[in-house]
């Protein structure tokens, strides 16, 4: 399991003076004219439109936790209804599970780009999706999700609904679960924000076919 402790410290949701000077408004008007075009190209890989069909075709799917023992993220990819490959992580327990799937999705994401051919990456959480398709969001994990997504026309971002069987849904739950409730023995260290990256960039899965 991959330990994260000290992600995503920064708020999703930030809230800002009603006050703008005129120069302010001008470079908000001409950064809302430059991600017009990043907008358009979300919306052919991320729907929230439901339609998801348990038809054995590899598949990713995403899911965050949050319990008395802590937070926990993960994903895992099945092929023919067998689990071919997954990751979980551990957040400190001040993350939110809102957090977690973002983290999730983006772990994900690599996970999809090495596989060079059309993928789905199923999650349950609506509030992520808005997020990443958000083009005036400053949260740095959701840009990085908006820049790889861009980067990688083959991999899609899906919803579905929650707990009504899908067993990669189901699967993912139970994992973000385990991860959620492992316990303090599995935190050994503190790292800094800067330092999570690097960390990020090696998640603790079996090799993907």
């Amino acid at each position: 399991m991959q330990l994260v402790p000290e992600l995503l410290e920064q708020n999703l949701h930030p809230t800002f003076s009603p006050s703008y000077s005129a120069q302010q408004i001008r470079r908000a008007k001409a950064v809302e004219f430059i991600f017009i075009p990043l907008i358009f190209f979300l919306h052919k890989q991320i729907s929230l439109t439901e339609n998801h069909i348990d038809s054995g075709d590899k598949a990713i799917y995403i899911d965050g936790s949050k319990t008395e023992e802590g937070t926990g993220s993960a994903y895992c990819i099945l092929e023919n209804c067998g689990i071919m490959s997954s990751w979980q992580g551990k957040l400190v327990h001040r993350n939110s599970v809102f957090q977690a799937e973002v983290l999730a999705i983006r772990m994900a994401i690599e996970a999809a780009t090495s596989l060079h051919r059309p993928i789905k990456i199923w999650t349950d959480s609506l509030s992520s999706l808005m997020a990443i398709l958000n083009p005036k969001s400053h949260h740095s994990m959701v840009r990085e999700i908006q820049t790889l997504f861009l980067s990688h026309k083959h991999v899609h971002l899906r919803w579905l609904k929650t707990h009504v069987g899908y067993l990669g849904n189901e699967c993912a739950d139970q994992l973000a679960k385990e991860a959620a409730r492992a316990g303090k023995k599995d935190i050994e260290c503190t790292m800094p924000q800067l330092s999570i990256y690097p960390l990020l960039a090696f998640p603790n899965s079996n090799s993907i076919t």
